[in-house]
């Protein structure tokens, strides 16, 4: 006998989806604790992460500076552009390859703009630690994106070896102050999959 798989699709993502991916990110942040740093009730909070109440535009802004996402993704969320995921997507890399092929470059080369300009030490540790976290993801998903082209690679250049000169120089910062980007990715990639695991189960 055949046997009839049931199938929904899933739910459309919203603003709600997007705070709750962002306290899930943060480890020992809880509804009471975001609800006490906002001067909120944790009704208030439960009715924000259910989808009930729309927060704000100051809401997001502080929910973006207490959970350390990015406040633009947070404040314009779309389901494809996700903070913790450590890599483009391939939509992504599709509309970049065609810009790319466009401005008549590889994308290997397109993808540079997306890297962090090169600072030094000093003016890295002026920074904020959420903001130099964002900072080293980037660069990583760039160089990794960089792997991925097809075409033949450029002779290397200065530009070329700035990228991973600042991801090491982020590190040197990071460490120091006792966070450890790499050990943060392999919790964010697996965080990704048993999120990517729970969708896939609805």
């Amino acid at each position: 006998m055949e046997s009839t798989r049931l199938t929904r699709p899933a739910p459309a993502w919203d603003v709600s989806d997007a705070m709750r991916k962002a306290l899930r990110s943060t480890e020992g942040l809880t509804v009471q604790s975001i609800a006490a740093s906002l001067g909120v009730s944790r009704n208030t909070v439960g009715n924000w992460l259910n989808g009930r109440v729309s927060p704000d535009q100051r809401t997001l802004i502080a929910w973006a500076q207490l959970t350390g996402v990015p406040v633009r993704w947070l404040t314009s969320f779309q389901p494809h552009v996700d903070p913790l995921r450590p890599r483009f997507t391939s939509d992504e890399i599709a509309q970049y390859s065609a810009e790319a092929t466009a401005a008549g470059e590889t994308l290997s080369v397109y993808l540079r703009r997306f890297a962090t300009p090169l600072l030094s030490i000093e003016e890295l540790a002026e920074l904020n630690s959420d903001a130099l976290m964002e900072m080293w993801f980037e660069n990583n998903r760039v160089y990794h994106a960089q792997k991925e082209d097809s075409a033949e690679h450029e002779p290397a250049t200065p530009q070329t070896v700035m990228q991973p000169e600042m991801s090491r120089r982020i590190e040197l910062v990071l460490n120091d102050r006792q966070l450890y980007p790499a050990l943060e990715l392999l919790r964010r990639e697996d965080d990704r999959t048993q999120f990517d695991s729970e969708v896939a189960l609805g």
